[in-house]
C-alpha cells in the first residue's frame, strides 16, 4: 500500500468540483495585481466574488461574461495623447523666489 504524505494530490482542483476559481488565482493568470481585480469590480468589469470562508472565488460563468465583454470591446477607452507644455524662457533664480534687491551702503 503506497503512504500518501499530501492528500490533496489525491484530490481534483477545486475550480474542476465546483466551478469556482479563487480571485488570487485570477488575478496570477492574468498576470495583474489584485489591485487591479479591485479596481474592475469597482468599474462593474468584474462581477462582485463570493467571499466562502474569508476568500473570495469568481465563478466560471463570472469569468466568462468578463472575456466576452473583453472581446466585445466594452471595456476599450480612446487614448489622449499627453499635453504638450509651453515652453518658457528660464527666470533667473531671484525672480523665482521674489528676493528683495540688495541695497549698497
Amino acid at each position: 500500500m503506497k503512504k500518501f504524505e499530501n492528500y490533496s494530490d489525491l484530490l481534483p482542483p477545486p475550480e474542476a468540483v465546483s466551478g469556482l476559481i479563487s480571485l488570487r488565482r485570477f488575478t496570477a493568470d492574468l498576470d495583474i495585481v489584485p489591485s487591479t481585480a479591485w479596481r474592475w469590480i469597482q468599474r462593474k468589469w468584474l462581477d462582485r466574488p463570493y467571499n466562502i470562508g474569508g476568500r473570495l472565488y469568481l465563478s466560471a460563468d463570472m469569468i466568462q461574461r468578463f472575456r466576452d465583454r473583453a472581446a466585445r470591446g466594452e471595456f476599450a477607452v480612446a487614448i489622449k495623447p499627453p499635453l504638450r507644455i509651453a515652453q518658457t524662457p528660464a527666470m533667473d533664480i531671484t525672480q523665482q523666489i521674489n528676493l528683495p534687491a540688495k541695497s549698497t551702503p
